[in-house]
């Protein structure tokens, strides 16, 4: 028997096998295997990326092998196919271990969204990506001939892609629906995780690429809830102040210095975001508009951003018509999502954003460049100017470095702690400030989401058993079932939210934070509207939607009963 030189071993491995490197008694048979091996090993090889070989996770796996196949040599296209999905749902990992979501499919065209994840990378998900590009690298140098037998099945995966994303001519209405038919599956926009874990991360991108179209107008009930008012108007200046990640508890389970607040005057009670762990645009969409964020699939701000109206009704354009001057703050990049086209049309008459303060770029800005901002800003404007501010921090965004097995705990104490003696400064300062004015002073400080420290929280009892599909030691296995309840929601999204009032009515701060108590945090912006003299028909009929809701009336799903969609059509569009 002629044996193989290890040069011809090596193309046995990458290339097109040649009948002279086969030995002449495998050479039938190999004839026969030869040009379905690729698509058998593709299939072996899933095991290393995902142990499921459901139709949805073959289709959309063969797919992308037929599209690398066109330009890559076959051995480099299989290698190139499970690199590419394993990097996508290692991605999807560490971002669901973070946020509590998967990757999606905007998450791929948003760069300055996925820069703030890359310090999770571990070393599954650099080995994937090195896998895909050495794969790609070396079968673009031992490429094939362009066939256009190659071709014509290599466009059938960015084809699918594209009707989903741009749906010409409603293609798309026919296309997906017969697709998920065939595959025995379907597609689950209420609930992204579990539609990850049916459809495979590559079905799930392609079912979640979807165009969502912005709502259409037309009569709604919202406004059969009759106006509620909880307290007299007193025209404050107002400060909100978004606290990346900031967490606390009462008791002893996991108690911060957030709780230091509480010393100079802030009333304490606790809310539910909509987001755990991520996902800050959604808890600001909420404060901002007084809207639920559940009622489309994805994250507002980057579904609509670009057809959100000019002069849309929000809160802060509530303000702005009762004759307040708004600000808009953030100690980040403008386009961290997509703010600068956000804030204007949600009625900021300025923003302010970190390119504007002394930032060194090294690690997340400090909370310090915004607060000292604000307080600049608030100085140098007219004594008699009613002021409304809207402030982000961000020092406290995840990830967070473990020490000794503490899951990140201490890293994100510190940074809390750093914060919190900023904001408490800051607090002190804008006192002053206001009281120079002799106007009275509204500060709201609310935690947007708690931060991704899960196994820590269960531990502590923050979080409980039930709300995991399974438990384990390391933070990244603690994955929330695919379907929560309403109760497991709240326990699961609530947050601290904590109010100081300055000046003539001692117990408002007491009664906005008993009004807030168990509420979505959409309710936050009915409270805010009551200290303007006219606090408007929607945010009327908020404070009483709100006042009567009793816990979390929906889960995932279901929010459009009380927000109809054409009520946002009304509001934003």
């Amino acid at each position: 028997m002629k044996l193989l030189s290890p040069a011809a071993i090596a193309d046995i491995g990458f290339r097109k096998l040649r009948p002279a490197t086969v030995p002449a008694w495998l050479a039938p048979a190999w004839k026969k295997v030869s040009p379905v091996a690729p698509v058998l090993l593709l299939l072996a090889m899933r095991i290393l990326v995902d142990t499921d070989w459901a139709a949805p996770r073959v289709l959309f796996q063969l797919l992308l092998f037929c599209f690398f196949f066109a330009f890559l040599e076959r051995w480099s296209a299989v290698a190139a196919t499970i690199g590419l999905e394993g990097a996508l749902l290692n991605g999807s990992w560490i971002k669901e271990d973070a946020t509590g979501e998967p990757l999606l499919t905007r998450d791929l065209f948003e760069v300055s969204q996925g820069a703030a994840l890359t310090g999770y990378a571990d070393w599954h998900l650099v080995f994937y990506v090195v896998l895909t590009l050495l794969a790609v690298g070396y079968g673009l140098y031992r490429h094939p001939k362009i066939l256009s037998w190659r071709l014509l099945p290599a466009t059938i995966l960015p084809a699918l892609f594209f009707i989903r994303m741009d749906n010409p001519a409603r293609l798309d209405d026919y296309i997906t629906p017969r697709l998920t038919d065939a595959l025995d599956t379907q597609y689950l926009s209420y609930n992204f995780r579990e539609n990850a874990r049916s459809n495979g991360i590559l079905g799930h991108l392609y079912l979640n690429a979807e165009t969502v179209p912005p709502p259409e107008h037309g009569p709604h009930n919202f406004y059969a809830a009759a106006p509620l008012r909880q307290f007299d108007a007193s025209t404050p200046d107002v400060f909100v102040v978004l606290c990346e990640s900031c967490f606390t508890t009462e008791d002893q389970r996991f108690p911060t210095s957030v709780l230091k607040l509480k010393d100079q005057g802030f009333a304490l009670t606790h809310m539910v975001s909509p987001v755990y762990g991520g996902g800050t645009a959604e808890a600001e969409f909420e404060v901002l508009t007084g809207l639920s964020s559940k009622v489309f699939p994805g994250v507002d701000y980057q579904n609509f951003a670009n057809q959100y109206r000019s002069d849309a009704h929000t809160i802060v354009s509530h303000f702005r018509h009762e004759g307040y001057h708004t600000y808009g703050l953030h100690d980040y990049y403008s386009t961290f999502w997509k703010r600068n086209i956000i804030y204007p049309k949600f009625g900021f008459d300025e923003t302010h954003f970190v390119d504007e303060m002394d930032w060194s770029e090294e690690g997340w800005p400090d909370d310090s460049l915004l607060f000292n901002k604000v307080l600049d800003l608030y100085g140098k404007s007219p004594r008699k100017q009613k002021t409304m501010m809207f402030l982000a921090t961000v020092m406290t965004h995840g990830k967070y470095v473990g020490a000794n097995d503490d899951n990140g705990e201490a890293d994100y104490r510190n940074r809390l702690d750093k914060s919190i003696a900023d904001m408490q400064s800051f607090v002190t300062n804008l006192q002053k400030a206001a009281t120079k004015r002799k106007r009275p002073l509204l500060i709201v400080v609310f935690g947007d989401h708690k931060p991704g420290l899960t196994a820590v929280f269960n531990r502590d009892g923050v979080l409980s058993n039930n709300l995991f599909a399974s438990a384990g030691e390391r933070n990244e296995d603690f994955r929330f079932v695919p379907r929560l309840s309403p109760e497991q929601l709240a326990e699961r999204g609530s947050i601290p939210v904590l109010v100081k009032y300055v000046g003539k009515q001692k117990k408002l701060a007491g009664e906005m934070a008993d009004n807030m108590t168990g509420k979505p945090l959409l309710c936050m912006s009915s409270q805010l509207a009551q200290t303007t003299e006219r606090q408007g028909q929607f945010f009327g009929s908020l404070a009483r939607v709100c006042d009567e809701m009793n816990g979390m009336p929906y889960g995932e799903h279901g929010w459009e009963n009380t927000f109809p969609p054409a009520l946002y059509a009304e509001r934003l569009f």
